[in-house]
């Protein structure tokens, strides 16, 4: 049995970059996944945010200034 290579991660800090926003565009399918910092997902804020893109890697995006909307991520 052929072992798989453990999956690429790229991490941002504060937003996606320009980057990751034109591969997650290329792409038919993609899964996320968000952190917050707590139940509310209205009024709470923010803590990482994960995209897994089949044909790319996977993104984790961590928040690092609370309050700063990460513009590309809800562009």
């Amino acid at each position: 049995m052929t072992a798989l290579a453990p999956p690429t991660i790229d991490v941002a800090l504060g937003d996606l970059t320009a980057g990751m926003c034109q591969a997650i565009a290329r792409e038919t399918t993609i899964a996320c996944d968000v952190e917050t910092s707590g139940l509310d997902w209205f009024k709470d804020e923010i803590g990482t945010f994960q995209v897994y893109l089949p044909m790319h890697r996977a993104v984790m995006v961590v928040r690092t200034e609370p309050g700063r909307e990460p513009e590309r991520l809800v562009g």
